[in-house]
């Protein structure tokens, strides 16, 4: 089995370097379809192709007849109009849209996302399924050797202001996190960006 992840990686030298959750997840993943000998670069010669969301939809229809036979799963999130600040409808519109035609599975990135978009009423395709965004493990793994007398890094971003990017979880950690055993970095990406 080989499978196509159907994305414009960024940073992708550098590990992602400081990009979206999707860009870091669906590296993380190709990182590991690869070393499970899975991973294809080829999407006409796939058995599954791994569409992402709204991005690179304009040529699925080509790749999809010179492969009739792949699997297409749709990887969704959001809806993106619940949480981008900004008036998304239209593109929420075209990730369903390309669902209905395309996809013959829908993944869900939470079980947020899936009730969200039921909630608004979007038609998606069955089966479903929620995968959750994983780091890359081998840049985020457990300690070989425990730490003692050193503090405990912890590190959290995002790329919107959103409240449902974590703001009462964040401020749950401020409030009552321990400091002398934790050092906490928030980093809004946004503001980077700016």
């Amino acid at each position: 089995m080989k499978i196509f992840i159907n994305f414009d990686f960024q940073n992708e030298e550098l590990g992602g370097g400081l990009w979206g959750g999707a860009n870091q997840f669906l590296l993380a993943l190709k990182k590991f379809f690869i070393k499970e000998e899975l991973y294809s670069d080829d999407p006409i010669n796939c058995d599954i192709f791994l569409m992402n969301s709204h991005h690179n939809v304009e040529n699925i229809w080509k790749i999809k007849t010179l492969n009739p036979n792949m699997v297409i799963c749709h990887r969704v999130d959001g809806p993106i109009s619940t949480y981008s600040g900004l008036n998304e409808e239209n593109r929420d519109k075209v990730v369903f849209y390309y669902n209905m035609i395309y996809a013959d599975a829908t993944l869900f990135q939470s079980e947020y996302s899936l009730k969200a978009t039921s909630s608004l009423g979007f038609k998606f395709k069955q089966p479903t399924e929620i995968i959750l965004n994983a780091c890359d493990n081998s840049i985020f793994f457990p300690a070989l050797n425990k730490i003692k007398n050193k503090k405990i890094k912890l590190v959290a971003t995002a790329w919107s202001d959103n409240e449902n990017k974590g703001k009462y979880f964040y401020q749950f950690l401020d409030e009552n996190l321990d400091f002398d055993k934790y050092e906490f970095t928030f980093m809004n990406l946004l503001l980077l960006e700016e």
